[in-house]
């Protein structure tokens, strides 16, 4: 199955936060699909979280994006469907 995550959804993944174990036991089993501009706010909500004391310095810099991602193609692509494209 896919999932969409936003920006709140993954910042579960590196933060503790309610629900962040539910969300790292579930993730491991499906598609992952994130907007493009997930990556910056993900970064932006972990560097607040940093900053106030709430992760530590390691935790922001595991879950902050290190590398340029290619950007992802849209889905419709991948379910190769032709008749989208014209």
């Amino acid at each position: 199955m896919i999932w969409f995550l936003d920006a709140s959804a993954l910042v579960k993944r590196f933060a503790k936060e309610p629900g962040s174990v539910w969300l790292r036991r579930e993730i491991v089993s499906h598609d992952l699909l994130i907007a493009q501009i997930t990556p910056i706010e993900v970064a932006a909500a972990l560097k607040r979280k940093w900053m106030t004391g709430r992760i530590s310095e390691f935790a922001f810099f595991s879950g902050s994006p290190s590398t340029p991602q290619q950007p992802y193609e849209p889905a419709i692509q991948d379910c190769g469907d032709e008749s989208a494209h014209r």
